[in-house]
């Protein structure tokens, strides 16, 4: 699983050109209008969750992941695309406002709807989604962070089939 869309290079031909992967989804946003079923949204929410933590643990700080800047690959694997670090948020970690920004995501992956942070706690998604509301709701939590959620993940019951974790 690589959750940071791959770089094959560059070409030169009068102009420079780099050579991305392709998301033949689209973005999280648009694939979310076709209303994904709860276990591609299940997958999904596992990549987002462990794609933050590693970038986190490996010393980037995504800080400005949204429905747009998460790439959706043939088989629903994901590809985070765009590493803008945003301002930072008084007495908040980067680790916090990407958590925040997963629930952000979850929301619109769930219910197709875009919100923003300061209506996160004031929103829900179905409980049909089983673990990902539940992590949509630690996600609410204002000292969660995106490493906390993984550790939630790792201990729900409704992620815990080993395939979930490797495929």
């Amino acid at each position: 699983m690589s959750c940071v869309v791959p770089f094959y290079g560059e070409a030169r031909n009068g102009e420079n050109y780099l050579i991305f992967g392709y998301g033949s989804r689209g973005t999280l946003r648009e694939a979310a209008e076709n209303h994904l079923d709860v276990e591609t949204c299940r997958k999904i929410t596992i990549e987002l969750a462990f794609g933050l933590a590693y970038l986190h643990m490996t010393g980037s700080k995504p800080c400005s992941v949204s429905p747009d800047h998460v790439s959706i690959c043939w088989d629903y694997h994901i590809h985070l695309t765009d590493f803008d670090e945003q301002e930072k948020v008084i007495n908040c970690t980067p680790e916090q406002i990407d958590a925040t920004n997963l629930g952000i995501v979850l929301h619109t992956l769930t219910t197709g709807e875009s919100i923003s942070a300061s209506s996160l706690n004031s929103k829900e998604i179905p409980s049909s989604y089983g673990p990902v509301s539940n992590v949509f709701e630690l996600c609410k939590k204002p000292d969660m962070t995106i490493c906390d959620i993984v550790s939630e993940i790792l201990n729900d019951k409704g992620f815990n089939q080993e395939s979930d974790l490797i495929y």
